[in-house]
């Protein structure tokens, strides 16, 4: 059984707090850097919550490891899914590229290292 849905006023109550133009500059400017906005990045921040912010260098390295993760996730899940299919057919000496688990492990492994090296926190987690 699922939870009842909480008004959106359970859910968020507003915090104010007061900074110095040039405090409030240098956080907006972090918050920029992790692409968040001023509030999720103060949430973040002051929960312990971690905030990762890709060096400008290496933005678009990020965003190519993006697409590529995403292009990966989705072979693999068509490949799965028509190799599924197949044997559930009975599909007899049809060859279809069925993905090991142990491999898609292995390539997320590799792609959190490039990410944790683009981030500078280095490869290993």
């Amino acid at each position: 059984m699922s939870r009842p849905v909480l008004p959106l006023s359970a859910l968020k109550v507003p915090v104010s707090t007061y900074l110095t133009p040039a405090e409030k500059a240098a956080v907006t400017d972090k918050a920029t850097a992790a692409h968040l906005t001023l509030a999720a990045f103060v949430r973040r921040a002051t929960l312990g919550q971690r905030v990762h912010a890709v060096p400008t260098g290496n933005a678009r390295k990020w965003a190519e490891l993006a697409r590529t993760t995403a292009a990966l996730s989705n072979l693999a899940k068509h490949a799965n899914a028509d190799a599924k299919r197949l044997r559930e057919q009975g599909g007899e000496g049809i060859v279809v590229l069925d993905v090991p688990p142990d491999l898609l492990a292995a390539l997320r492994a590799e792609v959190e290292a490039l990410r944790r090296e683009l981030l500078g926190m280095g490869g290993s987690p």
